[in-house]
């Protein structure tokens, strides 16, 4: 339910060309964002650090010869590394939160040189709600099956990353909100939160 509704919330905001489209999606998983993406742009490459979940990818898009996936981590973005530079767009849903600081601002730093002029950015996290970030370190998971480590970062600690990288080379935020409710697992502490970046719209 959460997927459903962040992707029908999302897609109508993004500007989709089946013909010149090219995205990167940084942290792709098993390729949860191609599965409504596939059909709707030109070229989608998909990165991330976990083995499994590409190979995984691979195999289940495999007839997709406008995807491509590879093993590859956050901040070593770069265009020797990248196939299908410049993109038009860029995702990285659920990830930062499992970052550090300077691996957050590396990610961003090395992209942007890797987007065209007018181009947008989602991002996606949990965040903390309260007044401080909360670190959690060897949480037991139960919905995981092992332990959980993450980094929930307050709204403006991320908006104060956005503005001092992104705001300085043309992005400003489009769109931004919570995502959960209680129905889809928000907490006192906790939520979901998007942003949606732009730049020469």
């Amino acid at each position: 339910v959460r997927d459903e509704n962040e992707k029908s919330l999302i897609l109508p905001k993004l500007r989709l060309d089946q013909s010149r489209s090219r995205v990167l999606d940084i942290g792709c998983g098993y390729g949860r964002w191609f599965e409504v993406l596939k059909g709707r742009v030109a070229h989608y490459e998909g990165c991330d650090v976990s083995e499994p979940y590409i190979e995984l990818a691979k195999a289940t898009f495999r007839a997709h010869r406008e995807a491509e996936f590879r093993v590859l981590s956050a901040d070593a973005l770069s265009a020797d590394s990248m196939r299908f530079a410049p993109y038009t767009l860029v995702i990285s849903s659920a990830l930062f939160h499992y970052l550090n600081d300077d691996q957050i601002e590396a990610s961003l730093r090395q992209v942007l040189p890797l987007m065209v002029y007018k181009s947008q950015i989602y991002i996606r996290c949990s965040v903390s709600l309260m007044e401080r970030r909360l670190t959690l370190k060897d949480f037991p998971s139960q919905e995981m099956g092992a332990n959980y480590n993450a980094i929930y970062r307050t709204t403006e600690e991320y908006q104060d990353v956005f503005s001092k990288i992104l705001k300085t080379e043309g992005f400003d935020v489009s769109s931004t909100d919570l995502l959960l409710d209680e129905k889809t697992g928000a907490r006192a502490e906790t939520n979901q939160r998007y942003w949606l970046l732009e730049r020469g719209s």
